[in-house]
C-alpha cells in the first residue's frame, strides 16, 4: 500500500490554514510542517494545526520528512520559495494561477527537470472529470480541426492586472487542444472613469484564431449571459460556460448529430483537494502532474507577446 506524499506548507495567514485543510482532505497527501514568517501568525497556527510550525522557508526545505512543498504566496516570494524547494530536491505545487514572467517560469521548469522533481499548478479544472472528458473528445477529433475560440472576462469591480486575467482561458484552451500560438495582437480601448478594456487576438500555427475581451470597471459586468470558453471546430463546438456541453454535425453511436449534449464523464469534481490528490499520485508514480509548470509556458508566451503588442501597437510573433 502506497504511503502519503508528505507536504510542507509555505504561505502566510489564512492561506496556510486553507492549504492545511485542503491537504488533509486530499487522498494520498499529508501535511507535516507549515511555515509562516509572522510570529503572531505562527502562534495562531500552533493553536489549531497538528503539524510543526516553523519561521523560514529554509526550515521547510531542509526537513528530511518533507517530500513536496505547497506554496501559496504572492508572485516574487512564491518563485523564490519554489527555487529553494527545487534546489533541495522537493516536488513543488503552486497555488494557481502562475502569473510570473516567462523567463522565471522557464528557469524553474528547467531546475525541476535537473533535480528530477515536479512543478505543478493547482487548477481545479485540470482534475475535473467533466473537463478531462472534454479534453479527450477534443484530442480525439470530435470537433474536427479547431478553427476558433472566444471568451469574455468583464468585471464591474477593479482588478489588479487586466492582462493577467487572461491566463486562465489561455491556459484552459492550451490544455484542451495543445495548439501553439504564432501571433498576438492586443488592443486597449480608450480608458474612461476607471474602465479598462483590452481585446486580444491570437493566431495559432494551424490557422485557428482566438479572441478574448478582458475588462475591469465594466458597467453591468458580464451582463445577462454566462461567460466562459467556447471552442469551435469544423464539425462541432464545445461550450464551457457552465458544465461542458458539446455539439456535433456528425452522429455517433451514443451522440446524435445537431444536438447539444452534456459531456459524459464518471470522474471526480474538480476542487483543490482533488488537485492536491492527483499531484501527490503523479509525484509518487514519477509521472507528470495534471497541470505541470511546462503546460503553462504557452500561456505566458502569449501574455509576453501581448505586452509587446500593446507597446508596439501592432501584431507581434510569439517568441520561442
Amino acid at each position: 500500500m502506497a504511503t502519503d506524499l508528505r507536504f510542507g506548507i509555505i504561505g502566510e495567514g489564512d492561506a496556510v490554514l486553507q492549504a492545511y485543510q485542503d491537504i488533509g482532505a486530499a487522498e494520498g497527501a499529508q501535511a507535516t510542517v507549515a511555515m509562516a514568517a509572522s510570529a503572531g501568525v505562527r502562534r495562531d497556527l500552533e493553536a489549531v494545526l497538528s503539524v510543526r510550525i516553523v519561521e523560514a522557508v529554509e526550515e521547510v526545505c531542509a526537513d528530511p520528512d518533507v517530500q513536496a512543498v505547497y506554496i501559496s504566496l504572492p508572485a516574487g516570494p512564491r518563485e523564490q520559495a519554489a527555487r529553494q524547494a527545487l534546489e533541495a530536491g522537493k516536488h513543488v505545487l503552486l497555488a494557481g494561477p502562475w502569473d510570473v514572467p516567462l523567463a522565471e517560469a522557464e528557469t524553474l521548469c528547467a531546475l525541476a527537470s535537473s533535480r528530477g522533481a515536479a512543478v505543478g499548478i493547482s487548477a481545479p479544472w485540470a482534475v475535473s472529470g467533466a473537463h478531462v472528458a472534454a479534453r479527450a473528445l477534443v484530442r480525439a477529433g470530435w470537433l474536427g480541426e479547431i478553427i476558433s475560440w472566444r471568451d469574455d472576462l468583464l468585471r464591474p469591480q477593479p482588478i489588479a492586472d487586466t492582462l493577467r486575467q487572461a491566463l486562465r482561458p489561455l491556459g484552459l484552451f492550451g490544455w484542451l487542444t495543445n495548439l501553439q500560438a504564432e501571433q498576438v495582437y492586443a488592443l486597449e480601448a480608450p480608458p474612461s472613469d476607471g474602465l479598462d478594456l483590452l481585446v486580444m487576438l491570437v493566431r495559432y500555427t494551424n490557422g485557428c484564431v482566438g479572441s478574448l475581451q478582458v475588462g475591469r470597471g465594466v458597467p453591468g459586468g458580464p451582463g445577462m449571459h454566462p461567460q466562459g470558453l467556447r471552442i469551435v471546430g469544423r464539425v462541432g463546438q464545445l461550450d464551457l460556460t457552465d458544465e461542458p456541453m458539446i455539439y456535433r454535425t456528425r452522429s455517433s453511436e451514443d451522440a446524435p448529430a445537431h444536438t447539444w449534449q452534456q459531456v459524459r464523464h464518471s470522474g471526480p469534481r474538480g476542487d483543490r483537494p482533488q488537485a492536491i490528490a492527483q499531484f501527490a499520485a503523479s509525484a509518487q508514480a514519477g509521472k507528470e502532474p495534471p497541470l505541470a509548470g511546462r503546460d503553462v509556458l504557452e500561456s505566458l508566451r502569449i501574455i509576453e507577446a501581448a505586452q509587446r503588442s500593446l507597446t508596439e501597437g501592432a501584431p507581434v510573433p510569439v517568441k520561442r
